[in-house]
């Protein structure tokens, strides 16, 4: 028998990751979302079979966030904005998820083979430059998928559409973030082309 008060500290943890999103934010109190965490620590703790010999928390963790997400999704007044672009904080472009094949990948292998700037520094801004300019959904649907570990299906859930609409949605942000990528790769190449060129022509000024 699942005593649910040892676990109430995992669904206080999943609320919070939830909470930092503004669709959720913006639109209820964190405490009436711990409720909702509460009440899908219940279901799992009801429908939870210790011969599968999983951990409680494995088991609960989905569930807990379904009930949350299915609530959001219900709700009459839940309907996401689209908008400006929205500043989120990316702290890398090395952030590892699953892949479609179950291996871990980076997110910057999708828009890029090598980091372009050797600085971690510089390039936490450029990977958070480049995500500001998708609009507010294209970047909530983009962040939940790569950094949050949500599937399609979840995703459409909570904007109340079609998986495939997800679909669509996400190879749209990726190739809008492609082409920006390309082209500042060819300003960079371009930049220091002209700067070697310009070099070039100084050292042999100087011999003469």
């Amino acid at each position: 028998m699942i005593d649910i008060t040892e676990h109430l500290r995992l669904a206080n943890y999943i609320v919070t990751q939830l909470y930092r999103y503004d669709f959720l934010k913006e639109r209820y109190e964190f405490e009436d979302l711990l409720q909702l965490g509460y009440l899908g620590l219940v279901r799992a703790a009801k429908t939870f079979n210790e011969d599968k010999k999983i951990k409680f928390s494995t088991w609960a963790y989905p569930k807990i966030k379904y009930a949350i997400l299915q609530y959001a999704n219900r709700d009459r007044n839940f309907n996401s904005k689209q908008g400006e672009p929205h500043k989120y904080k990316i702290y890398s472009l090395n952030y590892e998820f699953d892949g479609n094949d179950g291996k871990p990948e980076k997110f910057e292998d999708i828009l890029m083979t090598d980091n372009f700037f050797e600085d971690d520094e510089i390039n936490k801004i450029f990977v958070q430059d480049l995500l500001n300019r998708l609009d507010k959904k294209e970047l909530e649907i983009v962040r939940l998928y790569y950094f949050e570990d949500m599937n399609q299906r979840e995703i459409a859930e909570i904007y109340n559409t079609s998986q495939v609409q997800i679909s669509k949605t996400l190879r749209r942000a990726i190739n809008k973030l492609k082409e920006t990528t390309k082209n500042t790769r060819q300003n960079i190449l371009s930049s220091k082309y002209k700067n070697s060129t310009s070099l070039y022509h100084e050292m042999e000024v100087c011999q003469c």
